[in-house]
């Protein structure tokens, strides 16, 4: 979703954040794996990854200023990621309007 986002508002760079309920804003071997992962997909799509915060209460932990590494070299076909985005993106279109269909033609019947 975070790729498909930034593909469909044409984005050429994206900060991604996320919570830690704990409270402990100390990154995970999955955040770093996630974050790794991510960072080969948008080399791959050309789109910038800024940085990964993680909030926990009032603590903010920036994986950049951890000096983590985000320019990882593409190792996926920026053409398969494009591919997997778009027939995403019309599934979840599709099932929005699958969703939405009973009120479609009602909008006008909504109270204002």
């Amino acid at each position: 979703m975070v790729i498909a986002g930034a593909l469909a508002h044409d984005a050429a760079a994206l900060i991604l954040g996320h919570g830690h309920p704990s409270g402990d804003a100390t990154p995970s071997p999955a955040d770093l794996a996630y974050t790794r992962a991510l960072a080969r997909v948008c080399a791959a799509v050309e789109v910038e990854l800024l940085d990964h915060l993680i909030l926990a209460g009032d603590r903010i932990t920036s994986l950049r200023a951890l000096g983590m590494v985000f320019n990882e070299a593409a190792s996926v076909a920026p053409d398969c990621v494009r591919h997997f985005v778009r027939h995403r993106q019309r599934l979840m279109t599709k099932k929005l309007v699958q969703i939405l269909h009973p009120c479609v033609g009602q909008a006008d019947q909504l109270p204002n």
